[in-house]
């Protein structure tokens, strides 16, 4: 393996990493921060001109949480998104173009240490969300884990000329 490869797979991985961070940690965040933002527990005893408004208020309250909570989980998967984004396409049109050539081995590192990554980041997130919002753990590690199959795994193979 020649000197650009070494290098390229370090970039590689660290991105890898960063993207591994921000997903375990989205993930374990909204679990965390599934508490309710307004507090509707104390909302009894309503009443506007003889007429009980507890139930609304009630119902009003958990829409807002549970609007609130969609719009946080739709951020934070447009954030990785975003930064996934930023990583991979500068490393795909810089460092894997047709002018250098990947080897079997790099490529190897490439997929293999992508499939590592992933399992061990869904695995990670599972166990500090324990096994709830299963949803948006494969969401928030599949975006990146797209990013990279499509943007590094498959130029890589391609430029490599492995079948």
């Amino acid at each position: 393996m020649n000197r650009e490869g070494i290098i390229r797979i370090v970039f590689y991985s660290i991105i890898v990493l960063i993207l591994l961070y921000f997903s375990i940690g989205y993930s374990f965040e909204v679990y965390r921060s599934c508490s309710p933002i307004i507090d509707v527990s104390g909302a009894h005893d309503i009443v506007v001109d003889d007429t009980d408004f507890s139930p609304l208020v009630m119902l009003l309250g958990y829409g807002v949480n549970g609007v609130l909570l969609f719009i946080t989980q739709g951020l934070y998967a447009i954030i990785i998104l975003i930064v996934s984004a930023l990583f991979f396409l500068p490393f795909r049109f810089i460092g894997l173009n047709k002018k250098n050539n990947v080897t079997l081995t790099e490529y190897a590192i490439y997929k293999y240490s992508f499939i590592g990554a992933l399992i061990l980041s869904l695995i990670i997130s599972a166990i500090l969300t324990k096994f709830t919002g299963l949803l948006m753990i494969v969401l928030y590690n599949g975006i990146w884990a797209i990013g990279a199959f499509i943007l590094v795994i498959l130029p890589a193979k391609r430029f490599n000329h492995v079948s």
